[in-house]
């Protein structure tokens, strides 16, 4: 069976081409090879008896452009794969944040998503929805949480930070692990761990990990803003402070 990963330019995308490379037969697939707004792209391959694994996501566009690609084209791609009576496997790679209300009121991207899989729940014979929170590591981009308060710490600018509860993916746990939430029988899965952190205390490991003393003051600090939803994982990473640590001294060394 062929595995088409769509969005391997992409951070999470490029990580699960890599970890399942060698192990399946895999296509990747970046923008330039298939835009998922573009109608012409999907008749480009041959998606008959394959797992098609959708990594393809926008965060920072404006609300038109993130409902474009988040939402509608996924709408269109899978029309058409029904209408030619496709037979395949749709696995989603998506937010825990669509599980909030809240969330998916403030948020087009969270909202884009969260569209996204009610379409998927209700068009796709078979599917696995795969929920994230916040992954990082080697290789994300600069404006990315870690990546973000690494510099901040190293330029020895000031950080207001809120008193935040959240859940991390480390890029290489889920490496370790996608193999086999790509076989769960579970259509809904929220690949979070069981012990949350607080976003001061990540500040508080990249300042031991680089030995840098950082400017940072907390608001609502009587206020804890929980984002971890009360929900933990059947994937509890350890090593989650472990993999913080190693990120963030790779990350230093190479700033």
């Amino acid at each position: 069976m062929k595995y088409y990963i769509l969005g391997v330019n992409g951070f999470v995308g490029r990580n699960v081409y890599k970890a399942l490379c060698g192990k399946c037969n895999v296509v990747g697939l970046s923008r330039e090879l298939f835009d998922i707004t573009n109608h012409k792209d999907f008749v480009r391959y041959d998606f008959e008896k394959s797992i098609i694994i959708d990594c393809i996501v926008n965060i920072d566009g404006g609300e038109n452009q993130t409902l474009e690609i988040n939402y509608k084209g996924i709408y269109n791609f899978i029309t058409l794969l029904n209408n030619k009576k496709t037979e395949y496997k749709y696995i989603y790679f998506s937010t825990l944040t669509t599980l909030s209300k809240l969330h998916i009121e403030k948020s087009h991207y969270v909202k884009s998503k969260h569209m996204a899989e009610e379409y998927i729940k209700k068009n796709c014979n078979e599917y696995n929805i795969i929920r994230l929170s916040f992954p990082f590591g080697f290789g994300e981009k600069e404006n990315r949480l870690i990546s973000k308060l690494t510099k901040k710490v190293v330029l020895s600018e000031e950080i207001i930070l809120k008193n935040i509860l959240l859940h991390l993916t480390s890029i290489q746990y889920l490496k370790k692990k996608v193999y086999d939430l790509l076989n769960q029988q579970s259509r809904e899965i929220n690949f979070v761990g069981e012990n949350p952190i607080k976003l001061v205390d990540i500040v508080k490991i990249i300042e031991k990990e680089i030995n840098i003393k950082s400017k940072y003051r907390i608001t609502n600090e009587h206020n804890l803003i929980d984002l971890t939803l009360g929900i933990c994982g059947k994937y509890n990473n350890t090593n989650l402070r472990y993999d913080i640590k190693e990120f963030v001294k790779k990350f230093h060394q190479n700033y």
